[in-house]
């Protein structure tokens, strides 16, 4: 009776190790997102790029036609989220993205006294 539970007590041990090698850890966002939102009701669109580093950091982009080329400083896993900001001439983005099923993402955003939800998809990884 005691060598079987330890035998199953290793089992456990071998099989929750061996889990826990595979996925883990904060998943990759690098790629291309198109997200759909709106300002003051009008619909409006952006592209958000992302590349993960050597240093596992994040940098990139969030092109827009109203604001141009900002630039993403920061991109942190909060919870189960990614807290995202980034700077342009009008002043600071922040956002806060979620990822969904499959390549769909939603969220939030503010600059300024704006801000909004928004839905998009991952383009490419």
């Amino acid at each position: 009776m005691r060598l079987g539970r330890m035998l199953a007590s290793s089992c456990l041990v071998l099989i929750l190790s061996a889990c826990s090698s595979f996925g883990g850890g904060e998943p990759d966002i690098s790629g291309e997102y198109e997200i759909q939102t709106s300002v003051d009701g009008a619909p409006f669109s952006a592209l958000i790029t992302l590349n993960k580093g050597d240093d596992g950091a994040y940098t990139g982009s969030i092109e827009t036609g109203m604001t141009g080329t900002l630039r993403v400083t920061s991109a942190l896993q909060e919870g189960d989220g990614w807290a995202l900001r980034a700077n342009g001439a009008d002043g600071t983005v922040y956002m806060t993205m979620y990822l969904l099923d499959g390549d769909a993402v939603e969220g939030n955003w503010s600059m300024g006294g704006m801000g909004g939800d928004f839905t998009g998809v991952r383009l490419q990884r």
